[in-house]
């Protein structure tokens, strides 16, 4: 073989070796286990057992009511003349709110004052010229008996047309409304040109105003005795303490059997317009007892348990529960500690 062959199969032989050095496999560096405890802890919502008071509540609806409230109403039937008053207007007991016509009753009692004045005069004029008589009883006879029953005549007549004035001037008084006590009208009839009232018919409402009394009503009403200390919160206040009214010493306008009643005094100004308020009695208290919220706990049949992640497993874990809120907490009597993380179901 010639010299010059020799370094031409070199090449290629080498040529060839690197070749089939770059066709294998680059090898990989391992990858790092996968850190399972960490994933599965951030997949979980947890909750601390923590310490609390925790109160069983019962938070109650209040409206604003007057503490008293009187309706009126005509006790004839007669042509409306006049409407003082109006919706949301404020009377004094003793205001007259409406009246009705009565000119011919006024006619009446012009007359009949009239003829009492005459008779009053002829009485007294009887009296004085018998009493001149008897003066001058030498002179002429003075007959005792005439007089005497003529001037019972007189009174007589008197009498009875004192009865007629003083039934006139009440039929007169029936014709006129007058407010019963102080406060505001909550409502009155409308009326028009020529209308009539109706007998008995409610023509208005006047409520005292001048307290401010809420009450529940319902089903909560039970959960408030009288005397009893509770607590009130109205519109954006924070709760005050209030003591359960007795309806009879408010003066509550017919309170209902069902009704639990409080009294305002000492509140805010800007909430002395409110017409709502929440009233708070506490069923059941428990002090610095450890406690969850509902939703951690889990049930089967009448067993009750938690989950909890021990090792990054997750494991029930069973509890006995105590006092539940209507906040949504729950009491923990046994079965964890305070501190201890569980999962949210």
């Amino acid at each position: 073989m010639s010299k010059r062959v020799y370094p031409i199969i070199i090449f290629i032989f080498t040529v060839t070796l690197l070749s089939s050095c770059m066709l294998l496999p680059v090898e990989e560096e391992p990858l790092s286990p996968p850190v399972i405890g960490v994933y599965e802890s951030a997949a979980y919502q947890f909750a601390i057992v923590r310490r609390e008071t925790l109160r069983d509540l019962i938070d109650a609806s209040a409206q604003k009511i007057p503490a008293r409230e009187d309706s009126l109403s005509f006790t004839v039937q007669a042509r409306i003349t006049q409407v003082y008053a109006e919706t949301g207007s404020f009377v004094n007991a003793g205001d007259i709110i409406a009246e009705l016509d009565r000119s011919d009753l006024e006619k009446r009692l012009e007359d009949a004052v009239y003829e009492m004045s005459r008779l009053e005069l002829k009485r007294r004029h009887a009296e004085e010229t018998y009493l001149l008589s008897k003066k001058y009883e030498r002179v002429s006879y003075v007959d005792d008996y005439a007089y005497e029953r003529g001037a019972a005549d007189v009174v007589t007549r008197m009498q009875i047309l004192q009865m007629d004035i003083d039934k006139i001037r009440e039929r007169i008084a029936e014709r006129s409304m007058i407010s019963t006590m102080d406060g505001s009208v909550t409502y009155i009839k409308r009326v028009s040109d020529g209308d009539r009232s109706v007998e008995r018919e409610r023509f208005v409402t006047i409520s005292d105003t001048t307290v401010s009394v809420f009450a529940v009503t319902g089903m909560n009403a039970e959960y408030f005795t009288p005397g009893e200390t509770v607590q009130m919160k109205i519109s954006l206040s924070e709760f005050f303490d209030i003591t359960v009214a007795d309806p009879e010493e408010l003066g509550v306008y017919n309170p209902s059997e069902r009704a639990a009643y409080f009294a305002l005094t000492e509140i805010p100004a800007e909430y002395m317009s409110a017409k709502y308020a929440t009233v708070r009695y506490v069923k059941e208290e428990r002090a610095d007892v450890l406690c969850l919220p509902y939703q951690a706990i889990n049930m089967v049949g009448s067993d009750k348990f938690v989950y909890m992640l021990n090792d990054n497993i997750r494991e029930q874990v069973p509890v006995v529960t105590g006092l539940e809120t209507s906040t949504g907490l729950v009491e923990i009597i046994s079965g964890l500690e305070e501190g201890d993380a569980v999962i949210l179901s």
